[in-house]
C-alpha cells in the first residue's frame, strides 16, 4: 500500500518529533534564564537599545542555529554572550559610521570585564532596586522620568514644571542617597 508507514517508520518518526521538542525547550529554557545578562552584554558594546535590540534579534538566532555545537555541562550565558559579542561586532563593522567608534580590542576588553563581573553587577542591581524602593513616591517619579523614559532632565523639568537646576540637585541628592543605600546593604550583606 503507498503511503502506509511501518510502525519501526512511524516509532522513529515519533523520535525525532520528541527529540526537536525536547532540543527547542532546552533551548527556549536556557535563553530565557540568560536573556537579561545576554541583553547586558549587548547593551554594553552597543549602547543604542535600538542597536542591541537588532543585534539581540540576530544572536537568538544564531544561537539556535548553533545550539548543537553548545555543550550541555557548559555555561549557557557565558557561551551566548560570547556569540552576542561577536554579532555586535559584526553590526559595527557592517554599520561603520562617521565619527567615534571604539576598536575591537577594547571592546573586547569591556566584554570580558563584563563577564567577569556579572555577579556583582547583577547583585548591586539587585540591592538598586531595594533601594529606589525606599525613596519618596515624587523621587522615584523624577529618577522614573529621567533615566527609564530616555527624557533629557530639561524634558523631564518641563513636563514637571520645575527649574532644570532644581531637577539636577535633586537628582544629586538622590544619587548619593541610592549610593549610600547601596553601600550601607552591601556591607551589611557581607559580614553576614
Amino acid at each position: 500500500m503507498a503511503g502506509t508507514n511501518t510502525p519501526e517508520e512511524l516509532g522513529s518518526a515519533a523520535m525525532d518529533v520528541t527529540d526537536a521538542l525536547s532540543r527547542t525547550d532546552r533551548f527556549v529554557r536556557m535563553f530565557g534564564a540568560a536573556y537579561h545578562r545576554i541583553y547586558a552584554c549587548v547593551l554594553t558594546l552597543l549602547p543604542n537599545p535600538a542597536d542591541a535590540d537588532d543585534v539581540l534579534q540576530e544572536t537568538s538566532l544564531v544561537l539556535w542555529r548553533k545550539f548543537d555545537e553548545f555543550r550541555p555541562d557548559g555555561d549557557f550565558a557565558k557561551w551566548a554572550c560570547g556569540v552576542a559579542y561577536n554579532q555586535a561586532r559584526k553590526f559595527r563593522r557592517e554599520r561603520a559610521r562617521a565619527g567615534l567608534q571604539f576598536s575591537d580590542q577594547l571592546l573586547e576588553r569591556i566584554a570580558v570585564a563584563r563577564t567577569e563581573n556579572w555577579e556583582l553587577l547583577e547583585t548591586r542591581r539587585q540591592v538598586l532596586a531595594k533601594c529606589l524602593g525606599k525613596l519618596s513616591d515624587s523621587d522615584r517619579e523624577l529618577v522614573r522620568r529621567c533615566y527609564e523614559q530616555s527624557t533629557t532632565i530639561k524634558q523631564a523639568a518641563e513636563q514637571m514644571g520645575r527649574p532644570v537646576n532644581t531637577v539636577y540637585k535633586a537628582l544629586k541628592r538622590i544619587r548619593t542617597t541610592l549610593f549610600e543605600c547601596i553601600d550601607r546593604t552591601l556591607r551589611l550583606e557581607e559580614g553576614q
